[in-house]
């Protein structure tokens, strides 16, 4: 059997060409696969509510404010690991909540700091609504700081337990979430909307409190 040369390099040629937009189109293809977020970051703020007992009388009112950080990794989209401090700092005068003896002013300072773990409602890239909850272990460190008297300190364990929504802010503005991701790597941007409800007692009073807390998120 003869071969031509000129039939055997269009062959060649073809077959080139075919493999070179294979190629092309499965690189391309990967490229437009959206790469999943590990990371998150988040800072949130808003009202805590502490469960002590007559806390409005000695406080003046039945709330105080709160801020948190907190990061995580995502193992599945849908699981995620994290761990979040928040500060939270009231004035007031009268009995201490902890010790319960008559004081001056007060200053009381509460750190508690969450390890929990995470299910989110997630089942796809750009999804516009996520709702989530989770829950985990909670260490609390308080702080009374009272006028012409000792310094009250010390820590209890607990747990936590929490529940939200994430709202896509991607979806809002596209164009900026795309620049964001080329810029810094930021994949997927929310706003939180969250309760939080933590118990840690320490000499038989309860250190722990409802949160309701509005925040941002941000996957990397």
């Amino acid at each position: 059997m003869r071969f031509s040369s000129k039939n055997t390099a269009a062959r060649l040629i073809s077959a080139g060409a075919l493999l070179t937009l294979l190629v092309t189109g499965f690189g391309s293809a990967l490229a437009a696969k959206p790469v999943r977020p590990h990371w998150s970051l988040e800072v949130k703020g808003g009202q805590f509510t502490p469960d002590i007992d007559n806390y409005e009388t000695f406080y003046g009112k039945d709330h105080t404010s709160e801020f948190g950080l907190g990061f995580g990794y995502k193992f599945l989209r849908q699981l995620e690991v994290g761990a979040q401090a928040s500060y939270i700092e009231d004035e007031g005068v009268g009995l201490l909540p902890i010790n319960q003896i008559l004081g001056g002013e007060v200053t009381y300072t509460l750190v508690p700091v969450d390890v929990f773990v995470l299910f989110r409602a997630i089942f796809k890239e750009n999804q516009w609504v996520v709702p989530y909850i989770g829950g985990g272990w909670t260490r609390a460190y308080y702080q009374q700081e009272i006028t012409n008297q000792e310094t009250v300190k010390g820590k209890a364990d607990g747990y936590n337990a929490r529940a939200g929504i994430q709202i896509s802010l991607n979806n809002m503005a596209p164009k900026r979430a795309h620049n964001s991701d080329k810029q810094i790597g930021l994949k997927q941007s929310y706003l939180i909307l969250e309760a939080k409800k933590f118990s840690a007692k320490t000499n038989g009073v309860d250190l722990g409190g409802t949160s309701y807390l509005f925040g941002l998120l941000f996957e990397f």
